[in-house]
């Protein structure tokens, strides 16, 4: 039976994939986290979630970092790479999987807003898996599918470094699975998100009908959130003056598990890693448009064969991974702790969201100017003309 801090579950699914008695429920814990909780009655206590579990057994691969190749890629097709939150691979990636017959299993947001990972190959379901959603996911039984699948077709399955691993130690044949990890920056807790989303319908006395974490209608450089509601109101705000997205960055809602995050590059089990490129050199980003630029790291011959079938669709330059680990620290750090976390959570269902994490909000690390701009809601076409200029 496991036996550990419950504040280091990841709600990985791995436990609950593997018990065969059904003693493994999945439900959220006090802060709002999908965590496992074991039913002592119907466990016989046969230690299979002790064996799966990757907090339980810690990544023991020590990859040798300067064997590996990176690249700065994007998307040629501008359409689809707006679509995307950072350069379009996975897009590529995914419908590479669908169109030889296989199956993707990627996060979307459901009618609820709730963010659950789905099996399919619809393409029309994989275009709601792009877009970053800040918030933890809801696996289900996605990998107890996937387990199935793979027997007969091929499944690319694209989540958090731990949920990749998890899916790892839980299904042994792993032939026809192709893993690919996000580079990530913790997971918020959904209970949060869900307080935060009903709170913003109650002030625009309106329901939520679209949602994107991380909206280019204001270029790829300055982050941007963007909410738009049944009765036409609309909300766009710079990703570091949302209450909700500043705080997710500086680590006040994000699970404890992340502060103790082992699952980095040099022990990670996937077969690609992507993410954003924030280092990306000056003549690409002006190439790209301001609309995205990805990084991405084949780890496998795996992750090296469907990056190689779909590189006529990419821009691509070969990338010092010492530069995408300055820029994309996560890589190999663990994330930074929040000392507001424990008020804030304590404070969950006494304050009022909005409140709470106002209260929290993070000093903006902007001088005195910029901090005038953004109030006057004119720093964003500002820096854009600033990034047009330099980049001519």
């Amino acid at each position: 039976m496991l036996d550990f801090d419950k504040n280091l579950c990841m709600g990985c699914t791995a436990c609950y994939s593997t018990c065969s008695h059904e003693a493994v429920q999945m439900k959220q814990s006090e802060k709002g986290f999908y965590i496992s909780y074991i039913d002592t009655e119907k466990c016989i206590e046969c230690g299979l979630c002790e064996k799966v579990c990757p907090v339980v057994n810690k990544p023991t691969m020590e990859r040798e970092l300067s064997e590996l190749k990176c690249y700065a890629t994007y998307v040629l097709e501008e359409s689809n790479r707006i679509k995307s939150t950072s350069g379009g691979v996975f897009y590529e990636l995914a419908k590479n999987i669908i169109h030889n017959g296989g199956v993707v299993c990627g996060c979307i947001w459901d009618n609820e807003f709730v963010a659950r990972h789905i099996c399919t190959d619809d393409l029309t379901m994989v275009e709601k898996m792009r877009g970053s959603k800040y918030v933890q996911s809801d696996l289900g039984d996605c990998f107890k599918e996937i387990k199935k699948i793979s027997k007969t077709r091929k499944v690319l399955f694209c989540g958090l470094p731990c949920q990749v691993t998890a899916l790892k130690r839980c299904i042994k044949d792993t032939d026809n699975i192709l893993s690919v990890s996000l580079i990530c920056g913790g997971c918020p807790s959904p209970e949060v998100w869900r307080l935060y989303k009903e709170d913003l319908e109650k002030k625009e006395k309106s329901k939520l009908i679209h949602v994107n974490h991380r909206s280019k209608s204001k270029g790829w450089l300055v982050a941007n959130m963007q909410y738009n509601f049944q009765n036409g109101n609309n909300i766009h705000e710079v990703l570091m003056q949302n209450i909700y997205g500043a705080n997710y960055v500086k680590g006040l809602t994000i699970c404890e598990a992340c502060f103790e995050c082992s699952f980095k590059i040099n022990s990670l089990d996937t077969d690609i890693i992507i993410g954003d490129h924030w280092g990306i050199n000056k003549k690409m980003i002006k190439e790209c448009k301001n609309m995205g630029s990805s990084v991405i790291i084949p780890l496998t011959i795996k992750g090296e064969k469907i990056f190689s079938d779909i590189k006529s669709l990419l821009k691509v330059e070969l990338e010092n991974l010492d530069n995408v680990i300055k820029v994309n620290p996560p890589l190999v750090e663990k994330h930074s702790r929040n000392n507001k976390s424990e008020f804030f959570f304590s404070s969950l269902y006494t304050l009022n969201i909005s409140e709470n994490l106002s209260e929290n909000m993070p000093e903006i690390s902007h001088g005195e100017i910029r901090r005038l701009l953004y109030k006057l809601g004119i720093y964003i076409p500002i820096y854009n003309l600033i990034w047009k200029l330099r980049h001519r």
